[in-house]
């Protein structure tokens, strides 16, 4: 059973959640550019720029539903805000996928060079000095055996 929506319109004291909901119901029961249409009449009405329940994530929420609430200098300072620190968030993300992407493909390096050493019948000690020498010791030695 679907609730009216005329029932629970929020008020100007009405937190932005409430909004949303409203507009959620009223989709139920209207297309969403009926929804919409009476959302934004009651918004006008009832609450608007400035109120408690005029926040970025209302703002956030009504864009993705293509509608553009205009809000006062505080709210557009929010905006602003959360832009910045949404497109750090994400670069810092990036950072970090990138950063464990290079994890993992060393980690399979490393382990595709023990393998292939193993099979090669490579003891623990020559690897270890192959490592440290960057693999010239087996370079010298292949050098020392060779007849002249």
């Amino acid at each position: 059973m679907r609730l009216d929506p005329s029932n629970s319109i929020p008020t100007s004291e009405s937190p932005s959640e409430s909004w949303v909901n409203w507009h959620k119901s009223l989709l139920k029961w209207f297309s969403k550019q009926e929804a919409n249409s009476h959302w934004v009449r009651f918004w006008t009405q009832r609450a608007g720029a400035g109120t408690k329940a005029d926040t970025h994530d209302l703002r956030e929420y009504m864009k993705t539903q293509d509608v553009e609430l205009t809000t006062n200098w505080g709210g557009d300072l929010t905006d602003g805000t959360a832009s910045i620190v949404d497109f750090f968030s994400d670069t810092f993300t990036g950072i970090r996928n990138i950063f464990l992407g290079a994890m993992v493909l060393a980690i399979g390096l490393i382990a595709f060079y023990f393998i292939s050493n193993i099979r090669k019948g490579k003891s623990a000690g020559e690897m270890a000095v192959d490592v440290r020498t960057f693999g010239a010791s087996s370079k010298i030695k292949a050098l020392g055996t060779q007849k002249i």
